[in-house]
């Protein structure tokens, strides 16, 4: 999934991004180096590169870091469609940065943590997103 994560969001999810796939790449998928439309669909085919690549060569996957900031329309949904994705393929998962150490972006509940601290050191929970994120590393 590496192609789009520094593409530049266009709108949420889903919606329209622009792939930064490149020749570099060495997995060929519909809509490398596009305009694509970003879903659940979209997502499966890119996981198919690295499901493809472990069934291949014998090898488990692991994904160090997946996320999206919490202010993106329907970053619920995208992290909920990813997560599922990724149990149906048996792929192990970190959540990224699960805690927002205090900054002029963590003070809204727009940022990437599940946890964000305010000025005072405070840390304040995502109830929503601990419990959506927490039913996947249960294995619901």
């Amino acid at each position: 999934m590496r192609g789009w994560l520094r593409s530049q969001a266009q709108t949420g999810y889903p919606g329209y991004y622009d792939d930064q796939g490149s020749g570099r790449n060495s997995c060929n998928y519909a809509g490398r180096g596009q305009r694509v439309f970003m879903n659940r669909a979209f997502l499966g085919t890119l996981l198919a590169c690295a499901t493809d690549f472990r069934d291949l060569h014998h090898v488990p996957i692991f994904i160090d870091q997946v996320g999206i900031r919490s202010a993106t329309p329907q970053s619920l949904q995208y992290t909920r469609d990813v997560l599922e994705l990724f149990r149906m393929n048996h792929i192990g998962f970190t959540y990224w940065d699960y805690r927002s150490p205090y900054s002029a972006k963590s003070l809204l509940d727009g940022d990437i943590g599940a946890l964000w601290q305010d000025s005072s050191d405070q840390y304040h929970a995502k109830t929503l997103w601990i419990s959506t994120i927490s039913d996947y590393f249960k294995g619901h």
